[in-house]
């Protein structure tokens, strides 16, 4: 290992002093393989040597249900972990044993500040310069001047997906200028001691709660709590996948290679969509051993008619139908990534899916564990119980406690979770020594990999150079130039028409989008009347002596009670769920689309294809121009693709009243408050979709691919040609790189 690391310092270096030649051949692997670098190395040791403590990873989207599944696994499902979509749940926190309640916050420190601050200096630089380019090429053209705001927003984009490091750094220094505190003041860890859970959690919130005072400058939080079933175990509780802070979620990822066992927690109501899938395609690599999927709030089943029906109330029959599903869709999912290349972990899983996979419920959960004491129950877990009492009385009225609380846990899945955490914490030490190993094999074959691409990336620049004179590059030029027509048509036609498909495709998801949440809105109105059912006394007339025997002038007399059914109107279920539906709806069409775009099998890789099948015929007539070359001025195209963020009118909810029993109150509180919300609604997203369409088209059709990719050409020549004129220089310079390559590799 010590050897690996040694490795990867040299190369590192000598990247860093050759970067001219060898920056761009690194990058183009780095980017894409997961190589660890030195310093990310010695982290992951430094972890490791914790081999007694199994180590937990849990990822998934804001709203995923992480907080509330390690409420339910390790406090007894008290609120220790916030439950909703708040800041401190998308900062990185981790969770271990300790003598007394405290948490460690830790700063960035002075120098990491100064770095931070010269690499948003670099970023301001870059900018600078590519918008005044953009601005000289704007007059040359005689174009207006009230462009300018357009090209700066084309300038970030551009710079945003070129140097993500970058601006990620100028997205921090830009929080911290905001604060109002001297960083120099700061310690770089502070300690809070605290007498309980719930007052140390909210001194934490001046640190990581929105608004905090400290916020900005906060690194990483530790907390620590002399709870017994933590000893064993460190949790690492990461941000959502879809965490609107950039830095954040790139340390995601690497936060999660140190973690023995992870946990991909996805709601059900959304179980594994694309939000999910996109992360878990960066999952290459890592080699972890235990990753388990679980679908959270796994509960909405109890509210499914068409299971309630089809089963006749047969509660365990409508979960196993509705369990089935979400196997299937894994397996379709993991199926989907391992075609793709994912590795050899999902085909592992996909050998017994239901080893790996977990149905939870963590209202039930909580429901269990305040049985006696449902008057406390929170809002969430009081709709859940009236809503099982209501659907499925043949298992929740009139029953022995135990008899509830057996199908209570066979809905809450929690059980099987600890059963299996359970398993592993005793194979702990096996799992860490295996989890360490398949890490450093898999670095090792990486670094090798790694090497190779350098060295190949040498002998082509090397054999480029040696096969190429002055005479052959101003022959290149002049056939480019000759069939510079012909490319130019074809490429602008099959670049114009993998577009106008794609638009066509956009349109459609957009469609498809739009239609899907207002369906869901619809099935909330309908899920929230409901026939409930109430009890009435019944009367009958007095006779004389019962008068005299009951001393009342009273003339009816209660002989009994009776049921009856009424219509209701649940409001506050019914505006949580539609407020719930516009918080996804924000957070995940920019995610789904962008996947659409930059996926696999997405706009890129169909425009790559098509490009690459349009002037195939022209690059073999001519030998002018290379698969690589082509593909580059693909990659400058495609990174102007604009990503805008989509923007919403604030409107207003509408308001809750509670459970409404009156059939013509019902019919007011629909036309007066949701109908209103939902047109308003529907007219906005429709209008925002339909420009962030435009927007998006409009870049597409504006890039000037063919443009840009003969720009591309020209500068790989000029760059050539320079090699060219000192080639002896410039060869000697390649053989001398190479063999510090070949040492470094071979060394050990």
């Amino acid at each position: 290992m010590d050897k690996l690391i040694e490795k990867a310092r040299e190369v590192e270096q000598l990247v860093k002093e050759e970067s001219k030649i060898l920056e761009g051949i690194s990058n183009e692997f780095i980017e894409n393989k997961g190589l660890l670098s030195c310093k990310a190395l010695q982290e992951f040791i430094k972890d490791n040597d914790e081999k007694k403590i199994l180590k937990l990873g849990i990822i998934g989207r804001v709203k995923a249900g992480k907080s509330s599944l390690l409420n339910a696994l390790y406090f007894d499902c008290e609120n220790i972990l916030p439950k909703a979509a708040t800041p401190m749940t998308a900062a990185l926190t981790t969770l271990s044993y300790g003598e007394e309640f405290l948490a460690e916050v830790e700063f960035f420190s002075k120098d990491e500040i100064d770095e931070l601050e010269q690499k948003a200096k670099e970023y301001d630089e870059k900018f600078k310069e590519l918008f005044d380019e953009k601005i000289a090429e704007l007059k040359q053209g005689n174009e207006k001047k009230d462009k300018e705001e357009v090209i700066k927003k084309d300038v970030k984009r551009e710079l945003d997906e070129k140097y993500k490091n970058l601006s990620s750094c100028k997205e921090i220094i830009e929080d911290i200028k905001k604060s109002k505190l001297d960083s120099s003041n700061l310690q770089e860890i502070v300690s809070i001691k605290a007498n309980e859970v719930k007052e140390l959690i909210d001194k934490l919130e001046n640190y990581v709660g929105a608004g905090g005072e400290f916020m900005p400058f906060t690194k990483n939080v530790n907390v620590k709590l002399p709870f017994e079933n933590l000893k064993k175990i460190k949790i690492v509780d990461t941000p959502g996948l879809n965490d609107p802070v950039q830095s954040r979620e790139q340390r995601t990822h690497n936060e999660l290679k140190n973690c023995q066992v992870i946990f991909v927690v996805s709601p059900a109501g959304k179980y594994l969509d694309i939000a999910d899938t996109n992360l878990l395609d960066r999952f290459e690599g890592l080699g972890k051993e235990n990753i388990f999927f679980i679908c959270s709030q796994f509960d909405s089943f109890i509210t499914a008619d068409e299971l309630k029906e089809k089963y006749k109330d047969d509660i365990f029959k409508a979960r196993d139908e509705e369990y089935n599903k979400k196997i299937e869709h894994l397996k379709v999912v993991l199926n989907n990534l391992s075609k793709n290349g994912a590795g050899d972990t999902y085909n592992k899983i996909l050998k017994d899916p239901k080893e790996y996979f977990f149905a939870v419920s963590s209202i039930a959960e909580g429901i269990i564990k305040n049985f006696d004491k449902k008057d406390e129950l929170d809002s969430s877990s009081k709709h859940l119980w009236e809503d099982m009492k209501e659907e499925y009385p043949n298992y929740f009225v009139d029953k022995n406690p135990s008899e509830i609380i057996n199908v209570l846990e066979q809905i809450s899945g929690i059980k099987a979770i600890v059963k299996k955490l359970d398993e592993i914490s005793q194979k702990t030490e096996e799992i860490c020594k295996k989890d360490y190993e398949n890490t450093i094999n898999a670095q090792k074959q990486s670094y090798e990999k790694y090497f190779n691409h350098l060295i190949d990336g040498l002998d082509s620049k090397k054999s480029q150079i040696e096969n190429t004179d002055i005479q052959g590059i101003e022959s290149k030029r002049e056939e480019i130039s000759k069939c510079k027509d012909k490319i130019n048509t074809k490429l602008t036609n099959a670049y114009d028409d993998s577009i106008d498909d794609f638009e066509i495709k956009l349109g459609m998801e957009f469609n498809r989008l739009y239609k899907q949440y207002f369906e869901e809105i619809e099935k909330y109105i309908a899920k929230a009347h409901r026939n409930a059912i109430r009890s009435r006394g019944v009367y009958r007339k007095r006779s004389f002596l019962e008068h005299i025997a009951d001393l009342t002038f009273d003339s009816q007399k209660l002989v009994g009670e009776e049921q009856y059914q009424v219509k209701t109107l649940r409001t506050t279920t019914l505006v949580d769920n539609i407020e719930r539906l516009i918080n996804d709806i924000h957070s995940n069409i920019q995610t789904e689309i962008k996947g659409l775009i930059i996926g696999r099998v997405g706009f890129k890789g169909k425009l790559t294809q098509s490009l690459f099948n349009a002037i195939g015929d022209v690059t073999y007539e001519n030998e002018a121009l290379s698969s690589d070359e082509l593909e580059k001025g693909i990659r400058d195209t495609i990174n102007k693709i604009d990503f805008p963020p989509l923007k919403y009118e604030n409107i207003e909810l509408p308001k809750k009243q509670g459970v409404i029993d009156d059939e013509d109150d019902i019919d007011d509180y629909l036309q007066e408050q949701i109908e209103p919300f939902i047109t308003s609604f529907k007219k906005t997203l429709r209008s925002d979709l339909d420009k962030y369409q435009k927007k998006m088209i409009l870049d597409l059709r504006e890039a000037e691919f063919s443009k840009e990719f003969f720009k591309t050409l020209d500068e790989e020549l000029a760059s050539l040609e320079e090699y060219i004129k000192n080639k002896e220089q410039a060869l000697e310079k390649l053989e001398l790189i190479k063999e510090k390559i070949w040492n470094i590799l071979l060394n050990g």
